[in-house]
């Protein structure tokens, strides 16, 4: 879904906080050592740092909040999947980034689920996975960011993992505060 139709559903802030630019995603691609999808980099364009539904939060490279801030998130929630792993011995079914086809952090929402790119292929045609937070649980969706967060709030796809209950049915977009 191109963002101009994601606009449609959800309204972008006037003036979005913590946005990027061209030359800042050459830098933030350059340091991941990956190109990312394209239509995440223009929902960071043009809605900056914030929440989806009162419930969804999109990491963002320009992010000063390290709990929002992309590289910051990387690290913590692919330490978390290691951890669990050799700690609990709960196995992940996806490698893990920077291996091919692994899995690299996008969002989370305020129940602690986290979302992944399966990184593999060219990046617009990432899957994405959900993460259960206080469980094993996995689920893979076939599709991009942007129409996996609009299927998601008008209830088009269903998680058994993000509760639809907890999610806004006027699907707002509330910028974070700076």
């Amino acid at each position: 879904m191109p963002l101009e139709s994601f606009c449609e559903v959800i309204q972008p802030p006037d003036q979005p906080i913590e946005n990027g630019e061209v030359e800042g995603w050459n830098a933030v691609e350059q340091t991941l050592k990956t190109r990312l999808p394209s239509d995440y980099k223009d929902y960071i364009n043009v809605f900056g740092t914030g929440c989806l539904s009162n419930f969804i939060w999109v990491f963002n490279p320009f992010s000063k909040n390290l709990n929002l801030n992309l590289h910051n998130q990387i690290s913590a929630q692919l330490n978390a999947i290691t951890t669990l792993e050799k700690e609990f011995n709960e196995s992940c079914p996806y490698p893990i980034y920077p291996e091919l086809g692994g899995l690299l952090p996008w969002g989370i929402t305020d129940n602690g689920d986290v979302m992944f790119w399966i990184a593999n292929g060219e990046p617009d045609s990432w899957k994405i996975v959900v993460h259960e937070s206080r469980g094993t649980m996995y689920e893979m969706f076939e599709t991009t960011l942007t129409n996996f967060l609009i299927d998601l709030s008008l209830e088009r796809i269903v998680s058994k993992i993000i509760p639809i209950e907890l999610l806004n049915r006027d699907a707002q977009f509330k910028s974070a505060n700076p």
